[in-house]
């Protein structure tokens, strides 16, 4: 079962590793470069990317399984700004699940 909840600052780490595997896979199914990878990790997956980034930016909500943090989603204005699902949480409702927190719109 998956809880739905406003992210915190202590959910940085678990998210900025949910961006870091979903960009790898991105990056394995669009044949970025190793350097093109680099880039988006660096720049993009870290712990304090999420804080000053997300936090600060958006509206922020985490999907919780019972292993510990399996989505992420960042809206404003009613706009999806982000939406992460780790891979291994693919197409079990996590990422509706956390749509639906946003109203659907």
């Amino acid at each position: 079962m998956t809880r739905i909840r406003p992210m915190t600052e202590s959910d940085g780490e678990q998210v900025a590793t949910i961006l870091a595997d979903c960009y790898r896979l991105m990056a394995a199914n669009e044949g970025l470069s190793d350097e093109q990878l680099h880039c988006l990790l660096t720049e993009r997956c870290t712990a304090g990317v999420v804080r000053e980034a997300w936090l600060k930016q958006w509206d922020c909500h985490v999907a919780e399984s019972a292993t510990g943090v399996a989505g992420a989603l960042a809206i404003a204005d009613n706009e999806i700004g982000e939406l992460f699902v780790l891979p291994s949480h693919r197409r079990k409702g996590v990422g509706a699940a956390l749509y639906q927190c946003n109203g659907g719109s």
